[in-house]
């Protein structure tokens, strides 16, 4: 017969780590939200730069404005920007996003930067996540294809040159805020799902153990009953 103190702590014991993985749960599913709402404000901002970089372009008395950004330089290495968690219990967003950086930089011999690259966990519209690796520089023209065409040559102080730097400054530096609060979502999505899991598990394991402790309650009733009619039998 199983024992019914054993059954008893076990329950327990699940039932307390169920309440962490439930408590952390919620707490993923709000910082979801709060993260969203981050990456969508600057998805705003980010979209204004591409524009405004797409009508300097288009539009500027400028030939070869920003030939530096989008030419990619024959000799030199990649450097790499990793972005992963310092936090865990997130299933395997770490161990993916790593693995995926690893067998690429494995493939390339150190050289002088020549590209920028970020390597992190994307995530779709249906909450699938998958590593990442998104080149920052140099910059692809098709991102400023659609610009406005005006009829006149637009005039930039001090220089087109000038403007276009700040504004591409301003841009990697946005991508990278951008796909940094991109992460931080699939992160916290991770996280969510994980903890989901384990709190489904735990539910699972609790239902077993508890028909598991009815039956090993009734069999101890059953005995009981049985010593003590053996018992008065045997008085008889």
């Amino acid at each position: 017969m199983a024992n019914i103190t054993d059954i008893k702590a076990r329950i327990k014991s699940i039932n307390d780590t169920r309440q962490i993985t439930k408590a952390m749960e919620l707490i993923s599913v709000s910082k979801v939200k709060r993260a969203q709402e981050r990456y969508d404000q600057n998805l705003l901002y980010f979209k204004s730069l591409i524009k405004s970089i797409s009508n300097l372009l288009a539009n500027a008395d400028c030939v070869e404005c920003g030939e530096d950004y989008f030419e990619l330089r024959p000799e030199g290495k990649t450097a790499y920007i990793v972005i992963s968690s310092d936090k865990g219990l997130a299933g395997g967003y770490n161990h993916n996003v790593l693995n995926m950086a690893y067998d690429i930089i494995s493939k390339n011999p150190d050289r002088k930067i020549r590209e920028a690259v970020i390597i992190f966990t994307d995530m779709d519209e249906k909450s699938n996540q998958e590593p990442m690796c998104f080149e920052v520089l140099p910059l692809d023209r098709t991102q400023f294809s659609q610009a406005e065409k005006f009829s006149s040559t637009l005039m930039y102080d001090p220089s087109p040159d000038v403007v276009l730097e700040a504004l591409i400054s301003q841009y990697v530096v946005g991508m990278v805020f951008s796909i940094l609060l991109h992460a931080s979502v699939s992160e916290h999505k991770a996280r969510m799902t994980a903890m989901q899991s384990a709190t489904r598990n735990a539910d699972e394991m609790l239902d077993k153990l508890h028909i598991e402790y009815n039956r090993a309650r009734q069999e101890r009733i059953t005995n009981e009953l049985q010593e003590i009619v053996s018992g008065s039998t045997g008085g008889n």
